[in-house]
């Protein structure tokens, strides 16, 4: 007779004297809390760490083995690590559907790897993916090379949704051994990947992975109410548009262009000043072990701490029965090597600027993104947080705490 599986044969037994509680029984066995945590939702599981030592405990290692990037990478690449190496070289994100997964705990076949990439980081990154053994699939539109398609000027045809900040998408698909195939959208930014993610459909897609850290912007819309605010986006409501909104409709999120006063300003913070890895945002550090430091900017230059795109603001404000504008704006200077998104209401960096270009001395002009993220990031911290600005050096953990978005709910 086949046996019965129970949670309760699980269990492992506590002392006779010892009265079973929450702490000495389920949170001291991984086999049970695992299939516990798997069905709470993210806001719960950083609650309950706040308890006791051994909910902590047991939270953190959970934490570990269920945000692991390699968990999504392995599905596309043989070396996951080298292609968060190549992130750290390039700047390039990880967004769309797989990073939603990627917070959701969830797992979608059908789905592709969304990379966004810099311009000027195009070539090297769909080296990296020939490499890999992909191969390019010209879409509507693209020339059959991929060096030829490159080198067009205008924004080619795409098959998704049309939005902001995109040179062109190009598609590559890779044939397994095991006769699976898997495709990976290398989406180029005309200036930095993080416009082109605030020009998104809507904001349950607007999460994004970097080498270093997880940003999820709308944590507690996206992932406790399962809800998204369309977003207006510089072209029309399309069609492809609203294949999107039902896509993510059927995958179980209430997307919708008009929500009440209460819930915009408590679930999507409308009119807050924001910015990457604030405390409204979910954000997960990873594990960075085996990461070379992003290589100098020039010779003789220190190399970067940080990915570039955690200098990224916005406000989001609502029009009416047209869902989410996200007020944000390129910066670009000739003395940085990186553009940077910031709000223009709230935010300028005109100081900055005329700074740069005064006094530079012997110094090649992209010395000078180092200086900028620590200076941005002191000014940001201090005057919006209270926390302490980040040092020149090597940032701590601390800086980065990934439950205090749980405290807005």
């Amino acid at each position: 007779m086949a046996s019965t599986f129970k949670i309760a044969d699980l269990v492992v037994t506590s002392s006779q004297h010892e009265p079973k509680t929450l702490s000495n029984v389920v949170l001291i066995n991984d086999l049970i809390y695992d299939i516990v945590f798997s069905e709470c939702t993210p806001a719960s599981i950083l609650r309950l760490a706040r308890t006791c030592k051994s909910a902590h405990a047991a939270v953190k290692y959970y934490m570990q083995r269920a945000f692991k990037i390699d968990r999504i990478l392995s599905r596309f690449f043989t070396s996951p690590l080298a292609f968060r190496q190549l992130q750290a070289r390039t700047g390039s994100l990880i967004s769309g559907s797989a990073a939603l997964q990627f917070f959701d705990r969830s797992y979608y076949p059908e789905s592709d790897l969304d990379i966004y990439v810099p311009f000027k980081h195009r070539i090297e990154v769909g080296l990296f993916l020939f490499k890999e053994g992909y191969q390019f699939e010209p879409g509507r539109g693209q020339d059959d090379g991929f060096h030829a398609t490159l080198s067009v000027d205008r924004r080619a045809d795409f098959d998704e949704y049309d939005f902001r900040g995109v040179h062109a998408v190009l598609t590559f698909v890779k044939n397994w051994v095991d006769g699976t195939a898997t495709k990976a959208q290398m989406i180029v930014a005309i200036s930095t990947p993080m416009e082109a993610i605030l020009g998104f459909h809507s904001t349950c897609v607007m999460n994004l992975i970097s080498y270093e850290m997880a940003y999820s912007l709308y944590p507690k819309a996206t992932f406790e109410k399962r809800t998204s605010l369309t977003s207006v986006g510089t072209g029309p409501h399309n069609e492809t548009k609203a294949e999107a909104h039902y896509k993510y409709y059927l995958r179980g999120w209430d997307v919708q262009d008009e929500f009440s006063e209460s819930e915009r300003e408590k679930d999507f913070y409308t009119h807050a000043f924001r910015w990457l890895g604030d405390k409204r945002c979910w954000s997960i550090p990873l594990d960075t072990s085996f990461i070379t430091k992003r290589v100098p900017l020039s010779e003789g230059s220190k190399p970067m701490i940080r990915d570039p795109v955690v200098i990224s603001n916005w406000v989001l404000t609502w029009k009416y029965r047209g869902g989410a504008n996200m007020s944000a704006n390129v910066f670009s200077d000739p003395n940085l090597a990186c553009s940077y998104v910031t709000d223009p209401f709230y935010y300028s960096f005109q100081s900055y600027r005329t700074r740069l270009r005064m006094d530079l001395g012997g110094h090649r002009r992209t010395d000078r993104d180092r200086d900028f993220i620590n200076w941005s990031l002191s000014r940001l911290r201090s005057n919006r947080e209270g926390n302490r600005p980040i040092e020149d050096e090597e940032s701590s953990e601390d800086d980065t705490e990934d439950d205090t978005w749980s405290d807005y709910l």
